[in-house]
This record gives C-alpha cells, structure tokens and sequence, in this order.
C-alpha cells in the first residue's frame, strides 16, 4: 500500500476488498505468508476493516444444497488411498443434474480431503458435458503442479493445479488411480 503511493486513499471499503484477497490467497493466512502480510492485515484492521465479518461471510455463508452436495462427495464419491497419502472425490453428470451443481458450486470441495491426517494430496474430478476437468491440491513440499502438466494437459503452482481430459469419467478415474500406485510421494513434516 505505501510502497504503491495509495494508502491514504484506502478506506474500509477499499481495505475489505483487500483484506477479502488476503484471507482467500492465503487460506485464511495459511499458505505463503511472511511477516508483510500480517502487518497488511493489522494496517487493514486499523482503518476499521470488519475481519470478522469478512471471514464470517467467506466461510459462514453455505447454502443447504451445498452442505447436501458436500455431504455427497464425502460419504459417497471419497476414495481415499492411504498409503500414498492422496484422497480423490469425483462428480459425475449425474450428480450434476441431482444437486443442480452451477458454476462455483463446487468451489473448495477438494480443500476438504487435505483436512485429514496424513492425506498431503487430493484430486476432485468432475465430470461435464463433454470434457472431465480435475482439480489438484497438496500440502508442503508435493509437486502437484508436475503431476498436472504430465498427466491431465494442465498446470498451475506447485500445491494448487489442475487440468481436463476429453475422455470418460471412468477412463479418466481408472488414469488418476494407476497414476496414484506409482507414486511414492516423500512426506517431509
């Protein structure tokens, strides 16, 4: 803000919209922090940003499809393959038109997989009508940006990726599967 010349024309609203950008890049000041972005954040909360409400409204807000849709994923579209520390949910067309998933429904659903103990990578596959989109994410030093690129036609950053298939939901689920017997990810605590 001061290095750009423009702090003394951030006020609350301006400072909820960047505060809103912080809490959501860093997973709620999780991932790719250093000691600048709380200081951003204190300054925000200086000037009279509701941080509260903010976070309130980010992860407090679901509507009951929702909730119903993610109760769905983890009940009845988890695997979860322990000894490789990866879990996957999937989606099929189907399951499209059962919860009246529109766009942003789905927004987060793979987050929930890395919550588990010892799960450091996850994959959240969909299934649309004609393309089959999958989302990667990991936890510390697991490449999931490589594994995109390699396997699915994608890319991104190293703990948040993903890709498309132009190929059956089962094809591209029996590709996820194999690929996850070979790996042999290196977990560093």
């Amino acid at each position: 803000m001061v290095d750009l010349g423009f702090e003394n024309i951030i006020d609350p609203k301006i400072g909820s919209g960047l505060f809103t950008g912080l809490v959501t890049d860093t997973g709620s000041f999780k991932y790719a922090t250093r000691p600048y972005t709380y200081e951003v954040a204190g300054k925000l909360k200086q000037l009279g940003v509701d941080d509260y409400g903010i976070q309130n409204h980010i992860f407090n807000a679901l509507k009951e499809k929702h909730l119903r849709l993610l109760g769905h994923c983890l009940a009845n579209r988890m695997e979860v393959y322990a000894d490789k520390h990866t879990a996957m949910i999937y989606l099929t067309k189907q399951d499209y038109k059962d919860f009246n998933i529109q766009r942003g429904d789905t927004e987060g659903i793979v987050n929930y997989m890395l919550m588990m103990e010892n799960i450091h990578m996850a994959a959240f596959i969909m299934e649309q009508p004609s393309i089959v989109k999958i989302s990667l994410r990991s936890k510390g030093t697991i490449d999931v940006q490589q594994i995109a690129s390699k396997n699915f036609n994608g890319g991104g950053h190293k703990n948040a990726s993903g890709g498309s298939a132009y190929a059956k939901l089962e094809d591209v689920l029996d590709k996820f599967r194999k690929m996850v017997e070979g790996l042999n990810l290196q977990i560093i605590s």
